[in-house]
């Protein structure tokens, strides 16, 4: 399986376009916490909601999905 990468310069240059003021949203409703480092080469982006695990069972029943968020509940 080939990796994907993407890099913050691919980032920023997807995001040149837009004026400064213009508002993100994510698709599924998630919402944006915080980026992070994570290592020395690497900035994750986090968001608000939970990552649920998915069993066995699940992904060998729903093949198509492979993430599922869960609404936080602080």
């Amino acid at each position: 399986m080939e990796s994907y990468k993407f890099t913050v310069a691919d980032l920023k240059r997807q995001l040149a376009s837009f004026n400064d003021d213009d508002e993100v949203g994510f698709e599924g409703r998630l919402t944006f916490s915080r980026l992070k480092r994570r290592g020395e080469n690497l900035v994750v982006i986090e968001f608000n909601e939970i990552q649920a695990y998915l069993d066995d069972e699940f992904k060998s029943g729903n093949p198509d999905v492979q993430v599922a968020f869960l609404k936080n509940e602080d």
